[in-house]
């Protein structure tokens, strides 16, 4: 009987819960006593509890409440209406237990996020914080500062409190977020400012977005998978939102500020994509088109020529999404070398005179930064025409600082600079016949073009030769347009420099291929070596397909030719050998119809890596378009040695890959002595090809990038 009144009992307590088996109502952290509210909104209260279970919230500032019952997965969330700035409140929620949240301020509410220097504190050494000491706690100001949390799935809690802003408080939470704040408050009548502070040093774009942003896109999985672990931060896409942002995309806030971009220099390409899905994907979880205001990264002296320009370029293309501002603070630097400049206060400023311009419709004078608009070519000289400068430029000196032009030749000299209001006339003495204007574009380049008002002129350029980053003159013409003084011939069949039939020549200014139409080819592949090997440099060559391939050409050949870089020496070469040793930028002409790339890859007795993966076929497309008829095509190719080697096809970068080396086959004839696979290919000789189809061929030009 005892035994059988236990199983009953425990029966009951399995499938018939009571009152006192019930969990509390919960709350998370987010939810604390001295948050800010967002006003005149409805926000969301949510929390957990047990199922079923009826919660009941009743805010101070209001006789009504607001009533919701947990699902079965012990969840509850329901909205209360805020009222206009103020405060102190209370919030009451009632379920099996009761929570009394105190000191809840209604106000306006900011996301401030990114890496150190959204980061950096009184206690990372941030002087300006000191002269606040005094005044901190009189400031309607509450901070809540989210910890450095990773995880692998989103969250929905994070370890963090509200707290009030005073001296102690303030020495270690972000100064750009405080001095955003104080000038929000002040010019908005003292009401209160909630600040989330969410961010984190060295962290790259990628750990901020949702992992569905990099999933959804091939070169962002790219970029993100290059990049080097590090035992300070992490690097792994979305692990930083999934701690530290997912957590507090139920709490309504007004908008977002964001310092972030110099751990991304070395992607500049995919980060304009990469921002502004993250941005777009941030605004769905909060169910909120929210303002997006963001800094422009300082002028630094980073480790690759021009990537922070780049950058910084590919920042200013994300202001094409609607609600993003961007500040520009390369004014604010007295010091290139410091990648955290010190100087706080302004940066905070600017971003609250924009949100008091956007977001709150304040009367600003003057809250952005000047942006490159157009390009008029007038004779010699280059007009620049700007967006924000109604008033004006002005030059903070004598003359314009950073400001380049060139021509064609896209030799870029310094330049001169005239105001006529809001437009800049540009012209130097070595440019005829301007092509590009380019001012400030630089890593560490600090200007002093600003608006009537004193706000930077953004960093701008009016081309787009970017993808060898930022590298610039003067070119060295590898053919002097006159003889071939300077090159080796080498044709299959023949000695070191027998150039048989003439088949490499020079007319009218140009390097040509010519074959006698009545001769058959025989496989007579030729190469003309010019006279020393490189290593690191950007080679440029202008070319197109003329005529008729000779006779018995091969099919595959037609409108054929190449650019062959980290060549074995000519000398090297047998008698009948085919091809050099070597890297080949293959060039290919189209017909009227049908596709056909240029700028491949072909390996002849070698190999080189992509994505990680040792590539052994023999071409690899690119993703360049089909170039028809006889039109002058520019081919660039960037090579770094035994690193990274890019094809560029009028200014596109459409091929990249890394680590050349010695390997597979494709080659008749050689020297055994020569060919010692695996050895990666760190210099060579630069050649140029005759397969069959006449050619020609222009401004063969390099950047020594070694004396650079």
């Amino acid at each position: 009987m005892f035994k059988s009144l236990i199983a009953l009992t425990l029966t009951c307590l399995l499938f018939f819960p009571t009152s006192s088996l019930k969990a509390d109502i919960r709350l998370p952290a987010v939810l604390s006593n001295n948050m800010v509210l967002q006003q005149n909104d409805s926000v969301t209260i949510w929390g957990w509890a047990s199922p079923a279970e009826t919660i009941v919230v009743t805010p101070s500032w209001s006789d009504q409440t607001a009533s919701t019952v947990a699902t079965p997965d012990a969840r509850w969330k329901l909205k209360i209406k805020t009222p206009k700035a103020g405060g102190p409140y209370t919030i009451t929620l009632k379920g099996q237990n009761t929570i009394l949240l105190e000191n809840v301020m209604i106000g306006e509410v900011w996301v401030c996020s990114g890496q150190s220097n959204m980061e950096w504190s009184y206690r990372n050494g941030v002087p300006q914080i000191q002269e606040e000491f005094t005044q901190a706690a009189n400031l309607n100001i509450r901070f809540l500062q989210v910890p450095k949390t990773t995880s692998e799935y989103p969250q929905d809690d994070c370890n963090a409190h509200w707290v009030a802003c005073d001296s102690n408080t303030l020495k270690s939470f972000s100064a750009i977020a405080y001095f955003f704040g104080k000038q929000l408050t002040r010019e908005m009548g003292n009401i209160p400012i909630g600040l989330i502070n969410s961010s984190w040093g060295g962290t790259p774009a990628e750990v901020w977005a949702p992992a569905e942003v990099i999933r959804e896109h091939d070169d962002l999985q790219k970029a993100a998978a290059s990049r080097p672990p590090v035992p300070w931060w992490t690097i792994t896409p979305a692990y930083a939102f999934n701690g530290m942002i997912a957590p507090l995309t139920n709490y309504a806030v007004r908008g977002a500020i964001w310092y972030q971009g110099e751990s991304n220099v070395s992607a500049s390409s995919t980060y304009t994509k990469l921002f502004t899905e993250m941005v777009r994907h941030w605004r769905q979880e909060w169910k909120s088109e929210f303002p997006f205001y963001f800094v422009q990264i300082a002028p630094f002296t980073y480790g690759q020529k021009g990537e922070g320009a780049l950058l910084r370029e590919a920042q200013e293309k994300s202001l094409q999404l609607a609600g993003t501002g961007m500040v520009v603070i390369s004014d604010l630097v007295n010091d290139v070398k410091n990648i955290h400049p010190v100087n706080k206060r302004d940066v905070g400023i600017r971003l609250a005179n924009m949100a008091l311009a956007r977001t709150y419709q304040k009367d600003i004078k003057s809250y952005q930064s000047p942006l490159f608009q157009s390009l008029k070519i007038e004779k010699n000289k280059a007009i620049i025409s700007f967006d924000h400068a109604p008033n004006g430029l002005a030059v903070q000196g004598k003359k314009v600082a950073e400001l380049f032009i060139a021509g064609s030749d896209r030799v870029f000299y310094p330049a001169e600079g005239k105001i006529k209001d809001n437009t800049l006339i540009v012209s130097a003495k070595e440019v005829k016949e301007p092509v590009a204007v380019r001012y400030q574009f630089s890593n560490e380049g600090i200007g002093n073009l600003t608006s009537k008002e004193g706000l930077p002129v953004a960093p701008f350029r009016t081309d787009n030769w970017h993808d060898y980053n930022g590298y610039t003159g003067p070119w060295k013409q590898l053919f002097n347009g006159k003889d071939l003084k300077d090159w080796k011939v080498k044709i299959r069949g023949h000695e070191l420099n027998d150039n048989y039939a003439n088949t490499f020549r020079v007319e009218d200014g140009k390097m040509v291929v010519r074959y006698n139409p009545d001769t058959p080819f025989n496989k007579m592949y030729g190469h003309i070596f010019y006279k020393s090997p490189f290593s690191h440099y950007l080679l440029g060559v202008e070319y197109r397909f003329v005529g008729k391939q000779a006779k018995d050409g091969e099919g595959w050949a037609y409108k054929n030719s190449g650019i062959m870089v980290h060549c074995q020496a000519p000398e090297t070469m047998k008698k009948d050998q085919d091809f050099p040793i070597s890297i080949e930028v293959q060039l290919l002409g189209g017909d009227a119809t049908g596709e056909r790339s240029t700028c491949n890859l072909c390996t002849p007795g070698t190999n080189v890596v992509m994505d990680g993966k040792l590539i052994t076929s023999h071409c690899i497309n690119s993703s360049s378009k089909t170039f028809r008829g006889e039109e002058w095509v520019r081919a660039e190719v960037l090579v770094l040695g035994d690193s990274v080697i890019k094809h560029i096809v009028n200014g596109d970068t459409v091929l990249v890959y890394q680590q050349p080396q010695i390997g597979g086959g494709n080659v008749d004839d050689f020297d055994p002595a020569v060919k010692i696979d695996g050895k990666l290919l760190s210099s060579g000789y630069i050649s140029l090809q005759s397969e069959s189809h006449p050619v020609e061929f222009r401004k063969v030009e390099i950047l020594d990038l070694e004396k650079q």
